[in-house]
């Protein structure tokens, strides 16, 4: 069998692992973000970006896009892709199991851990899932009342 050996760093073998992989049909949600999230560090860490005078938000773009490449993603959905990786655990599994809508798992993303908990709990006491609208009104909530 032949075989082709190269000498590459850490992140070279993480942008060509995440390639790979996130090619699979069948990928969940977390799964895909944290892909993302290892690919994004790894290029900032290279330092590819193609505009290093810009502000940090273009610096984002700029590795978010890089990230996209070939993906079927634009680079703001690679973003919002990046911050799922910030749920806790059970909203994480919400949204791979299509139970917490992807846009929704988006908005709680942001929320600090103890709001995210919170919020959980007040979903199983009243069984419910909150809509997009909701979640965009959540971490105003959460500001309002103090948690």
């Amino acid at each position: 069998m032949p075989v082709i050996i190269k000498d590459i760093t850490d992140d070279e073998a993480t942008v060509i692992m995440v390639d790979s992989n996130i090619q699979r049909e069948e990928l969940l949600i977390s799964e895909k973000a944290f892909a993302y999230k290892m690919k994004y560090e790894a290029l900032k860490r290279q330092g590819k970006q193609s505009d290093l005078t810009s502000c940090q938000v273009g610096k984002k773009l700029a590795t978010a896009e890089e990230v996209s490449q070939n993906t079927g993603d634009s680079s703001r959905q690679i973003l919002r892709y990046i911050h799922l990786t910030e749920l806790i655990a059970e909203f994480l599994e919400l949204a791979d199991e299509k139970k917490l809508p992807f846009n929704t798992a988006v908005e709680v993303s942001y929320l600090r851990t103890e709001e995210q908990q919170i919020l959980l709990q007040y979903m199983h006491n009243h069984n419910i899932v909150p809509s997009m609208e909701a979640g965009k009104g959540i971490e105003t909530d959460f500001k309002k009342n103090g948690c």
